[in-house]
């Protein structure tokens, strides 16, 4: 991973640290990580580094957005391309 994305990808951790202390109720513990979009995002980025416009041309062919625009909400939509991202790569051979 280059520099920028150790960085986009710790500035996310800070994000959504503050954002789960800002969701938790006093006493109790912090809600689940998988809850955030901040954390999504992450491993989106952990999964997404690698690729080069030229892949990402490939991974929109066909159906990608008529499917991605049916789902509802940010979580959802990130976590489908997040499968269709490593769906690609195993069949590349990635």
């Amino acid at each position: 991973m280059n520099p920028e994305t150790v960085k986009a990808l710790k500035d996310l951790e800070g994000q959504l640290m503050r954002a789960r202390y800002a969701k938790a109720k006093e006493g109790e513990p912090l809600p689940p990580k998988e809850r955030f979009v901040e954390y999504w995002t992450m491993q989106s980025i952990k999964v997404t580094h690698d690729l080069e416009y030229v892949h990402w041309r490939e991974l929109r062919k066909g159906d990608y957005f008529e499917e991605k625009d049916k789902l509802q909400g940010e979580i959802a939509k990130i976590k489908f391309t997040i499968k269709r991202v490593l769906e690609y790569k195993r069949q590349k051979g990635w």
